[in-house]
């Protein structure tokens, strides 16, 4: 079940979108202007916004953007217009998908299920826990809501502890995970990367409390250090 928001004043299109998008499984809410999107701002599990195009008097532009810069979900406009300059100018305002309002009702829910996929998607590839963020897509790491500089194997490795977040990974795990080899029981390779991880995620490598190594099983990303 994904929770969806369609921004229509018009109360017989809402009806209609609602009823097909609630046989799909789907919890369906409406805002009707601007006032009422500014209070779901703090909803995270919001999965898509269905906009109509004339949900306000002006450029549609202008809404876009303020829908974009209110929720992450993706945004499927809903407009009257069908050729394909209208809604190329909708897609390079910031839409993720265009749909005319006559389209079928299957059409209509095969082109949300592929805004929820996308939802999905960018979704998982963005882990957040209390000051740290890792976006795999982007390979950006901010901690503290600073940027924290990472080699390419260093991001490697702190996305495979912090995608197993509460789960202790055997250093053999992580060793042929990571360099993809037969594992060594000398070698202290992975102990190397995990204490210059460590150091740049400002965790104590002499008490680590945030990437705990648990002694003879392996290490431990944990989820509640970094509130």
């Amino acid at each position: 079940m994904a929770k969806i928001l369609i921004a229509e004043s018009e109360v017989e299109c809402f009806t209609q979108r609602k009823i097909m998008f609630e046989e799909a499984g789907h919890e369906v809410f409406q805002f009707s202007d601007m006032d009422e999107m500014s209070q779901w701002a703090t909803s995270e599990d919001v999965c898509g916004v269905v906009l109509s195009e004339h949900f306000t008097i002006g450029d549609p532009t202008d809404l876009i953007e303020k829908v974009k810069a209110t929720f992450l979900a993706p945004i499927m406009v809903c407009t009257d217009l069908t050729d394909e300059d209208a809604h190329s100018a909708l897609l390079e305002s910031g839409a993720d998908d265009v749909i005319t309002k006559s389209a079928t009702p299957r059409l209509w829910q095969a082109r949300l299920n592929a805004l929820l996929r996308q939802y999905s998607s960018d979704k998982s590839a963005v882990l957040t826990f209390g000051s740290l963020v890792v976006d795999s897509r982007a390979r950006l790491v901010t901690l503290n809501n600073r940027e924290v500089y990472l080699t390419s194997h260093e991001f490697e490795l702190l996305w495979l502890l912090a995608s197993n977040a509460g789960t202790v990974l055997s250093r053999e795990h992580v060793y042929q995970t990571m360099i993809d080899k037969p594992y060594q029981d000398d070698t202290r390779t992975v102990d190397v990367r995990i204490s210059r991880l460590r150091k740049k995620l400002e965790d104590d490598p002499s008490q680590p409390s945030k990437i705990k190594t648990i002694w003879k099983q392996g290490y431990i990303f944990v989820r509640e250090a970094w509130q």
